[in-house]
């Protein structure tokens, strides 16, 4: 007897030499390798764990992983074992880096690891995705290679690897040229000379921010306009794609009422065509390509008002800009514009930003107007005399009794009996009372 250890079985040998790096190896892997039936190589692998030559780990819900023990050496497999704690950490450690590896490929942000020449060395789909580049395009490349000009990569590497943890946003410029604006948090040394990077791409939501702020700007402008006491009112010919066009088609006049805006941010459009059919009138409005959807508020034989969504009008245009379109009139002969812009307003920039969009416009008229000032008195005594006694005293009662609450506190029908008048009538005194004061806010008080 010499004392060596007897010889392995050959397809032993052969499983070993496959597993010697250390590393975890599916069943599918394996068979690949030995190039034999999976269940085969099942078999096999199952006998040299029975046999504490392999270990094995569960990974997720049908999985399973194989590797040889670090502590034992292919070439003398007899000669000595790992403990069973080793053997148990060794594979606590291999799941462990199994659902790091399944979270960095599946996740919906960029994450990148860079070596200390800033340099790429590993990324997942995500940032391949964010890029715009393959995964072994992407490796090597350091970060200065998708650093918008003027961006000081070196100095922001710097305070990077002496900051404990790093966050900011990040100008990208990806392969094909698009510039995207990222917002990252990196760690640095999450291994030696191995520095962590996550990315999200916000530009749309800094575009967004960028749009309510600038819509922001425009109400305040706009509110600054209605609330001014002397304002520029220029008066404009433009050939406007809706409203001239009616006019144009139908031998009608076509006046533009009001602007309601939607929860959404659209601008809705009130306007009067006069002098043509119902009928006529409904059926441009459903063929016209610039109206993304239309509604008939009423219609006469005299008069269709209409509620259009427009994607683009010259009033719309103008509010936009933060003035405010008083009028406009078409009648086939072109469209008249009169618009109002504060005192203190940026009159080119408004010009500039309305001839953007109608390159032909002609400003016909510009002059100064100094509204008159109301007060208090003046403004109760001129509505009052707008209201009729019954209407007045209906108005009251309704506002008293907390008809205009919500919920409400008292109902028509309780007012109404109260007040000794029927139901409809006493409605009928309140929205004729609710409409002139209406028409007196929105119409007189902008006169």
């Amino acid at each position: 007897m010499t004392g060596e250890a007897p010889p392995l079985p050959q397809e032993t040998e052969e499983i070993v030499s496959v597993c010697e790096s250390g590393e975890p190896y599916t069943s599918r892997e394996i068979a690949d390798e030995l190039e034999c039936a999976r269940t085969t190589a099942y078999k096999k692998l199952q006998r040299l764990v029975e046999a504490k030559i392999l270990n094995t780990k569960k990974v997720g819900a049908r999985g399973r992983v194989w590797w040889l023990p670090l502590a034992v050496e292919p070439s003398g497999l007899n000669a000595g074992w790992e403990t069973a704690e080793q053997q148990r950490e060794h594979g606590d450690l291999v799941a462990s880096e199994q659902q790091f590896r399944a979270v960095f490929e599946a996740a919906f942000d960029a994450i990148l690891i860079v070596d200390d020449d800033a340099k790429y060395v590993d990324v997942n789909p995500a940032a391949c995705a964010l890029f715009g580049l393959p995964r072994d395009d992407l490796l090597g490349h350091t970060i200065a290679d998708f650093a918008a000009d003027g961006y000081d990569v070196e100095t922001a590497w710097q305070d990077f690897q002496a900051a404990g943890l790093d966050r900011g946003l990040f100008p990208l410029v990806r392969a094909d040229g698009e510039h995207r604006l990222v917002e990252f948090a990196a760690t640095p040394n999450i291994l030696p000379g191995r520095h962590l990077s996550v990315l999200r791409d916000v530009t749309e939501r800094q575009d967004t921010k960028a749009q309510l702020e600038h819509e922001r700007e425009r109400h305040q402008q706009y509110q600054k306009t209605l609330a001014a006491d002397t304002v520029i009112q220029l008066e404009i010919q433009v050939d406007d794609e809706v409203c001239n066009r009616f006019a144009a088609a139908l031998d009608c006049t076509c006046e533009f009422e009001g602007l309601v805006a939607t929860s959404d941010g659209q601008l809705l459009h009130y306007m009067t065509v006069s002098g043509a059919p119902p009928t006529a009138i409904r059926a441009m409005a459903a063929e016209s390509a610039h109206i993304q959807q239309y509604r008939v508020v009423f219609a006469t034989e005299e008069a269709t008002l209409l509620e259009v969504a427009l994607e683009q009008s010259p009033i719309k245009t103008l509010v936009e800009a933060g003035a405010n379109g008083r009028s406009m009139q078409s009648s086939g002969e072109g469209t008249t514009v009169v618009a109002e812009l504060g005192a203190d307003g940026d009159l080119q920039q408004l010009i500039t930003a309305f001839t953007a969009v109608y390159p032909d416009a002609a400003i016909v008229a510009k002059r100064t107007v100094n509204r008159p000032i109301v007060t208090t008195r003046q403004y109760r005594e001129s509505l009052a005399t707008t209201l009729t006694e019954r209407q007045i005293e209906v108005f009251r009662a309704a506002y008293l009794a907390g008809y205009f609450e919500w919920p409400r506190h008292s109902q028509a029908e309780a007012l109404a009996s109260s007040m000794g008048i029927a139901v409809s009538t006493w409605l009928r005194h309140l929205r004729l009372a609710e409409g002139k004061v209406a028409r007196w806010f929105f119409e007189e008080l902008e006169a």
